[in-house]
């Protein structure tokens, strides 16, 4: 690829405008590395895309997916970078696409109980608009500064599974550009009868696990109907810690029979720090601290 850099360079400024687009160390730094992972892991994950790319809309994420698959440039992608296990530093050099310039809330549906929102509309952003219509989104396994689109497609855990169903169950339907430029849509709709996603089983097969677990192998969705569910007058989120993981469990089974909360998960291991934490110093701090312990 490097062979062919400069016209591949042009090819993406062209597109996006040199102000979305650098080969320039000091902003390709950055995203090198993985937000959760403490200093010592820090050779194993640094490695640097040869570019950054920052598509506004659609139609230019699109374009930038073409142009690297015409110079068969692999592409890595970053949403709000609170990843953990490397997952958004890239394998081999390449493009990373980053995009935070899609933070769009696109509709809240207060009839059909939905939210289409793009992916770097992180969990905080849109439990704030939706509180304000009497709504919410179930907790999932993450900072609230982490993005939701990303957050369901990587599987973490839900905190409210056992009221209403699995994370990726919150799946109303999604829009996904392929890694050759094609544009799939999932969801009611899909059918050019119906306006809107209110209901995830569209015309076709089923397609809501292509993009699940794959950390954009398949394809990037750029935008997703969610489920959301009404807030009630009483809600409130609680994390409690607990130095003996047996007092955890019994404390946890007790609220669960007891159904007095929405939702229960214990949590263990270092990746965790950045609940507890507000600055990166004070998380690395916290990982060194729990490694001695554990």
């Amino acid at each position: 690829m490097r062979n062919n850099s400069d016209d591949l360079l042009r090819e993406l400024v062209n597109i996006l405008g040199e102000q979305w687009v650098s080969d320039d160390p000091e902003i390709i730094f950055p995203h090198t590395r993985d937000v959760n992972l403490g200093p010592r892991d820090l050779d194993s994950i640094m490695r640097p895309p040869f570019y950054v790319a920052l598509p506004g809309t659609p139609e230019e994420l699109q374009k930038v997916m073409l142009i690297a698959r015409r110079y068969k440039a692999p592409i890595t992608i970053l949403a709000t970078g609170i990843n953990i296990c490397g997952i958004a530093v890239p394998p081999m050099g390449g493009i990373l696409v980053d995009l935070k310039r899609l933070d769009k809330i696109v509709s809240i549906d207060e009839a059909n109980g939905t939210a289409t929102i793009q992916p770097f509309v992180t969990i905080a952003r849109l439990s704030c608009e939706l509180q304000k219509k009497g709504m919410y989104i179930p907790v999932p396994g993450c900072p609230s500064t982490a993005g939701l689109i990303s957050n369901i497609l990587f599987g973490m855990g839900l905190k409210v599974a056992n009221r209403v169903g699995r994370q990726d169950e919150s799946i109303v339907g999604f829009k996904m550009i392929l890694p050759d430029g094609n544009i799939i849509r999932v969801g009611s709709g899909a059918d050019p009868m119906i306006p809107k996603d209110f209901w995830p089983w569209g015309p076709g097969p089923a397609m809501h696990f292509l993009p699940m677990y794959t950390c954009g192998t398949t394809g990037i969705v750029f935008e997703m109907t969610v489920k959301c569910w009404l807030r009630g007058e009483n809600y409130k989120e609680f994390w409690v810690g607990y130095e003996d993981v047996d007092k955890a469990s019994q404390a946890a089974q007790t609220l669960a029979r007891k159904d007095i909360a929405k939702g229960l998960n214990i949590y263990s291991g270092n990746k965790y720090t950045s609940y507890f934490t507000d600055t990166r110093e004070a998380m690395e701090r916290m990982v060194r601290a729990l490694s001695l312990i554990h």
